[in-house]
Formats: C-alpha cells, structure tokens, sequence
C-alpha cells in the first residue's frame, strides 16, 4: 500500500507503513489533495500569500498554478 505523509516535511511509503522515505521540504503549509500517488494539489500558504500547486510526481515537485479567468 501507498501512502503519504504530507506537511512541511514529506514522506512516503510503499510498505505499509514500516519504512518512510523522505520526500522533500517545503516552506509552506497546505492542504493537501492526492488523487492516486503520483499527482496531487495542495493550496499552499506562505504568510499571507496563497496560491494553488501541483505535483505530478509524488511531492517531489510542486508546479504553481496560474488561473486564468475567463471573460
């Protein structure tokens, strides 16, 4: 089974729980959302900044996202 450990420090697991690996460190704190273990989103915050990420990688890259608003 996978899972995630998500907060500032990221882990993950491949074994049911009986080995973490490190992921990564960020600088934020964030809501996270995985919807299988590669990709996810978080809304991340820094402060007062907000701003919504993707992984598709398993949390060892977040990609901000850009909203366009339609007219």
């Amino acid at each position: 089974t996978n899972a995630l450990l998500l907060g500032r420090n990221m882990y993950k697991t491949t074994s049911d729980g009986m080995k973490w690996t490190f992921v990564k460190e960020v600088s934020w704190d964030g809501q996270f959302s995985f919807f299988d273990p590669q990709y996810g989103w978080a809304v991340a915050r820094s402060g007062e900044e907000i701003v919504l990420t993707y992984t598709s990688d398993g949390g060892s890259f977040w990609r901000v996202l850009q909203p366009v608003v339609a007219p």
